[in-house]
């Protein structure tokens, strides 16, 4: 069975998702729903990976997800004093790293 094909198709649906947006990129600009997503995605996806993160087998044993909680409450004081995503992520991740591997 030859799966030239198959490759060849599936590389043409890649680029083809690829390029849309390119494509269609002046359309996009304009578009209201758009911005709108543009603005609401961050957050939402920062939502997903806390929820990710927090699980539920990690609120039944010890540590019981405290590293988890303390890391939030961490990049929640420094975006709210800050207002930089990117230094609170930081932060954030390197106060979980930190806890995670040398305090338990």
């Amino acid at each position: 069975m030859s799966y030239i094909p198959l490759l060849v198709i599936a590389t043409l649906i890649i680029l083809l998702t690829r390029w849309l947006p390119f494509i269609f990129a002046e359309k996009l600009k304009k578009a209201k729903m758009v911005e709108s997503i543009g603005k609401q995605l961050p957050a939402y996806i920062m939502m997903l990976l806390l929820i990710y993160e927090i699980k539920v087998s990690n609120l039944l044993s010890w540590p019981y997800a405290l590293p988890e909680l303390i890391s939030l409450a961490v990049i929640t004081v420094i975006h709210l004093w800050q207002r930089r995503v990117l230094l609170s992520m930081l932060i954030g991740t390197l106060s979980y790293l930190l806890l995670l591997h040398w305090s338990w």
